[in-house]
């Protein structure tokens, strides 16, 4: 993931990494699940999708996964 960043923004990856931290103060995964966590969150409230296509359309490679980042970040499950 930081590799496809650095490239996207045209530097190494060690200075993607310093410049997201330095001016996004969090790390580019810490991000990265955060932006996925909103969009599920916002999918959520506005379709009637299940959680398993949600968590895949929204990048996270199993709902399992997806179901304990979500209640690590949020701090409850995805069906509250």
């Amino acid at each position: 993931m930081d590799n496809e960043i650095a490239f996207a923004g045209n530097v190494c990856r060690s200075i993607c990494c310093n410049l997201f931290s330095k001016y996004i103060e969090q790390t580019t995964n810490n991000y990265l699940i955060g932006y996925r966590i909103q969009k599920n969150c916002e999918m959520l409230k506005e379709t009637k999708r299940s959680i398993s296509e949600i968590a895949i359309a929204c990048g996270f490679q199993s709902v399992s996964y997806f179901s304990y980042t979500f209640r690590r970040k949020m701090g409850y499950g995805p069906q509250h």
